[in-house]
Formats: C-alpha cells, sequence, structure tokens
C-alpha cells in the first residue's frame, strides 16, 4: 500500500493531535480532583486540616496528583498523597482514587470505606455503577466540562458528602 505525501501528513497530524489530546487528559483529571475537592461539602469535623488522597492501584493519575500535590487545592487546602495497595488500611483519606481493574478489588476498598466521608474517585468508566462517586468516562466532555465523568450521588449521599452544583451540572451521567 503506498501513502501519498498528503495522505502521510494527515496521518502523522492525527497521531500527534491524539497524543496531545491523551497527554492533556490526565493533567485535566488531576486538576478536576482538586477542584473536586474544594466543591463538596464535607462533615464539619472532616472538613479541615490538609486533605489526604490515596491512590489505590496503578492509574496514570498517579503522577500526576503527585506533581499537583504542591500547589494545593484553588481554594487553599494542602493535599498530601498516598499510596496504597487495595488490601492496605486507608484510614486518613478524604480522597481514595482508584487505580484497580478487578471487580474483586473494587469491592474491597468500598467495603473499607463504605459510610465513611471519603471522596472516591475512579478512571476506569464503569465504576460510578458500582458505587465509585467520580468515575472519569472515556467520552469526549460536555456541558463545557474539562474532562467527561459519572456521578453517584447516592454513594455521597450514604458517605456523608454532598457534591457541589457545578460538579452535579457538568456530570455527563448521573447515579441516584
Amino acid at each position: 500500500m503506498k501513502l501519498n505525501v498528503k495522505e502521510l501528513i494527515l496521518t502523522l497530524f492525527a497521531v500527534a493531535l491524539a497524543g496531545a489530546v491523551f497527554g492533556q487528559e490526565v493533567p485535566a483529571k488531576a486538576d478536576f480532583i482538586l477542584k473536586a475537592i474544594d466543591e463538596v461539602t464535607w462533615p464539619a469535623d472532616k472538613a479541615t486540616g490538609t486533605v489526604v488522597i490515596t491512590v489505590v492501584g496503578e492509574t496514570p493519575l498517579k503522577a500526576a496528583l503527585e506533581k499537583d500535590a504542591a500547589k494545593g487545592t484553588p481554594g487553599g487546602k494542602k493535599i498530601e498523597v498516598r499510596f496504597a495497595a487495595p488490601t492496605d488500611d486507608l484510614t486518613g483519606s478524604q480522597v481514595v482514587v482508584i487505580g484497580v481493574k478487578q471487580l474483586t478489588d473494587l469491592a474491597a476498598v468500598l467495603k473499607k470505606l463504605n459510610g465513611q466521608p471519603v471522596l472516591t474517585v475512579s478512571d476506569n468508566g464503569t465504576f460510578a455503577g458500582f458505587g465509585v462517586m467520580i468515575d472519569f468516562l472515556k467520552d469526549k466532555p460536555s456541558n463545557g466540562a474539562p474532562v467527561s465523568y459519572a456521578l453517584n450521588k447516592m454513594s455521597m449521599k450514604e458517605s456523608g458528602l454532598k457534591p457541589g452544583e457545578n460538579i452535579v451540572k457538568m456530570a455527563a451521567k448521573t447515579y441516584g
């Protein structure tokens, strides 16, 4: 198969553009998590001090969150990022970013956090239906949102968290 110069240039441009979009996606998700921390209403006894984000498992968000932690949230909250395995103790976490792929690992993490005021986030794209509060989707963002995500309002309510109006409004999909 022969490619002419024009087709070759268009192909290379498409590959470069896809790489640029993917490269911007992870920092946008990390930035969204930090903004969401400010937008969520936490129980009074959990709303002060440094916010601990624990990354469970492997996810591209790990490095981006670690990099952004030094900046803190837009609202001025300090951030500490920790790393854990699905079997580790998650005590002290206000946000848990779930980077597991197996449903058994997801179930183990969610069981540990059941009823606690801990914001759960995933970039799996299908975990909101299983109880993850914010789950980044593979879809192109809409509604002016920087990223596309599903929001599980029922899980948030059961954990004593209340999503801000912007989080609800910009969600591509909601549960509860």
